[in-house]
């Protein structure tokens, strides 16, 4: 099997029982997107607030944000940290996700 070239950090919140933090790096595109939504979807389970923070980006797609616009849809409260180059923003930005990178 080969072997993941992302990373999934979880992280349980001390302050809130009811809010866990994600962080997701590396390549976000559709060769991982079913083992990310497997691994996000067996986290937040129990956890009806979230914090998911994306950063240290090699690849990313379409993929990715349909996981991360499900989620958003499913949980109380979700809050995206997109911690990437600007021209990758203005891309997302562009193509109609603004609700998405913008946390509104």
């Amino acid at each position: 099997m080969e072997k993941s070239t992302f990373k999934l950090i979880v992280a349980k919140s001390k302050k809130d029982k009811n809010r866990l933090s994600i962080e997701l790096e590396g390549d976000l595109s559709l060769k991982n997107s079913k083992e990310i939504k497997n691994k996000i979807l067996a986290a937040v389970e129990n956890y009806e607030n979230l914090n998911i923070k994306i950063n240290q980006v090699k690849n990313l797609d379409i993929s990715l944000i349909q996981i991360l616009t499900a989620i958003k849809k499913e949980k109380k409260e979700v809050t995206f940290l997109f911690d990437m180059p600007e021209h990758t923003k203005s891309l997302l930005l562009k193509a109609g996700f603004e609700k998405l990178i913008t946390n509104n």
